[in-house]
């Protein structure tokens, strides 16, 4: 599952975790691993900028 975010993020669900490509003012792309052993089946951003990840066996989880 993909989502870009407000500020132009990648999100990145997969069956292992989720994780973010962030592109730094420079130009580089970092990648970071925020969930581990986590399956993610959806992403969404609300309004006020959280992103709510919907997983396998851990529920919703939000992030500020």
């Amino acid at each position: 599952v993909v989502c870009e975010d407000s500020e132009r993020n990648l999100w990145v669900g997969t069956l292992k975790g989720l994780n973010r490509l962030k592109i730094k003012r420079d130009g580089k792309i970092a990648f970071e691993v925020l969930l581990k052993s986590v399956t993610v089946f959806s992403l969404f951003e609300d309004k006020e900028k959280s992103l709510w990840i919907g997983t396998e066996n851990s529920g919703l989880k939000r992030l500020k």
